[in-house]
């Protein structure tokens, strides 16, 4: 597992259920949408945890930020989309 993955499940463990379930449920544009809004926050947030070292940046944008959103959104649409049962 890499760092990233490791990022990931934290922040998937941090979200409440209704959160995940939005989360899992927004589209694809909303997705790109978050993560431009997200990806400053994120990229503090990897220096103050001293997981910054995942890509070494001087600016505060962070690939990284982008691949966490994305990758968050495709393991919640994977476990907790709703669905219609009929």
């Amino acid at each position: 597992m890499d760092s990233i993955d490791t990022i990931v499940d934290q922040v998937i463990e941090d979200l409440d259920l209704i959160d995940r379930v939005n989360t899992a449920n927004l589209q694809s544009i909303e997705i790109e949408i978050l993560e431009k809004v997200l990806e400053h926050y994120i990229a503090e947030r990897l220096k103050d945890i001293d997981c910054y070292v995942i890509n070494d940046h001087n600016s505060d944008e962070a690939p990284e930020a982008i691949e966490i959103v994305k990758r968050v959104w495709e393991r919640l649409g994977e476990t907790h989309k709703l669905r219609i049962v009929g």
